[in-house]
């Protein structure tokens, strides 16, 4: 029953401050306060609070002396050679994810600023687009036909959503066609930091929480070394500069004395923190069908409150892609099997591979383990 309670803890709290995230950071954007590169640095930060939390579990767990106390989400397979680039420089090849991150989140941010935020969120869906890509042409995955069709209703959608704020722009969409292309180009890069991590989590002995802890202390310094750089870059441009630079560090912590602005980053910073740690704990406990209705909840939230607070008004056309997106996320992660076309086919042959690739690596791993204790004995 307390596991019950913890889990269902972790997918309200990934829902609320989830949801919450973007409501903040709109506002700060409807309230003149024009730094997104500020704003994800503030991201980092709730990112490296996660490296925090890494490090007091495992204290909780070494001082209990209890094994197995917390569980990974995933960890590297021991057969895998840790040679090369991944030996050599270990984790700080997390620096390289939270390079891509830090343009993806700038961009997104940026994004957001000129887009209503509904089409934000909904905009973002995108990215499993650019995942798959990646993993076909880099990991050379097998797409099947049920992903295919799912891809296509998500594009569909997305461009329906895209469509409808074109037409009916809203109040708190400045520049929405821009908006559009900058969160497109967000996700662009956001993809590859996930296809980085994958490749990192089963190449490195570094847990998940720990992977996200370390992109935001490199995010963090990457940050202290951009901002810098970017207040001596002009620009002029009312909605996407500081006072005369493309940002301006200055100026965003001076405006945070504002108690209302201040508030603001502080709920931002906190929900940062709380969406990275609740997001990955209810992956591990949970399954695709959670993530996937938390997610959808997630844009819903984000999308009445956007009409109550009227900063966009309910569009028709909007809604048919927003169910167009739902629809293709469902039959790409095997939540919603359709019985026709072929397409259940498809769903048990890609469960078939995956089961047989995951009793070969169990094999694998068994074989290995004896290796190792043969290898002892001999000695």
């Amino acid at each position: 029953m307390e596991e019950r309670a913890l889990i269902y803890s972790f997918m309200g709290s990934y829902l609320i401050f989830g949801a919450g995230s973007t409501i903040i950071l709109k506002s700060m954007d409807e309230s003149d306060y024009i730094h997104p590169y500020f704003q994800c640095a503030t991201l980092f930060l709730g990112e490296l609070t996660c490296l925090a939390i890494y490090y007091l579990i495992k204290f909780h767990k070494n001082t209990q002396s209890r094994k197995n106390s917390y569980k990974v989400l995933q960890t590297n397979d021991p057969d895998s050679p840790r040679t090369g680039a991944y030996k050599k420089y270990g984790l700080f090849l997390f620096a390289i994810p939270a390079f891509f991150y830090w343009i993806a989140a700038s961009l997104m941010f940026l994004g957001l600023i000129l887009s209503a935020a509904s089409v934000y969120q909904m905009v973002r869906g995108i990215i499993s687009i650019f995942v798959t890509a990646y993993s076909v042409l880099i990991l050379k995955v097998t797409l099947f036909k049920h992903q295919i069709v799912g891809i296509c209703f998500l594009l569909l959608g997305i461009i329906l959503v895209s469509i409808s704020s074109l037409v009916w722009t809203a109040l708190s969409a400045k520049y929405p066609l821009i908006g559009i292309i900058l969160l497109i180009c967000g996700q662009f890069f956001a993809a590859g930091v996930l296809l980085c991590e994958e490749i990192y989590l089963k190449q490195l002995d570094v847990e998940p929480l720990q992977a996200i802890g370390l992109e935001g202390a490199f995010g963090v310094g990457f940050s202290l070394i951009f901002i810098p750089i970017l207040y001596f870059i002009p620009c002029n441009y009312e909605n996407l500069c500081s006072h005369g630079s493309l940002e301006n560090g200055y100026y965003a912590f001076t405006e945070l004395w504002d108690t209302k602005l201040l508030l603001f980053w502080l709920g931002s910073l906190f929900s940062f923190a709380i969406v990275y740690f609740t997001g990955i704990s209810t992956t591990k406990y949970t399954n695709a069908l959670a993530r996937s209705t938390i997610d959808t909840c997630k844009t819903l939230f984000v999308w009445i409150f956007s009409m109550v607070s009227e900063w966009e008004e309910f569009v028709i056309l909007q809604c048919v892609g927003f169910l167009c997106i739902v629809f293709g996320t469902a039959i790409y992660n095997e939540i919603l099997v359709i019985p026709w076309f072929g397409l259940k086919q498809s769903v048990e042959a890609r469960r078939n591979t995956r089961n047989t690739a995951n009793r070969s690596s169990s094999t694998s791993k068994v074989s290995s383990i004896e290796k190792e204790k043969k290898e002892q004995s001999d000695l």
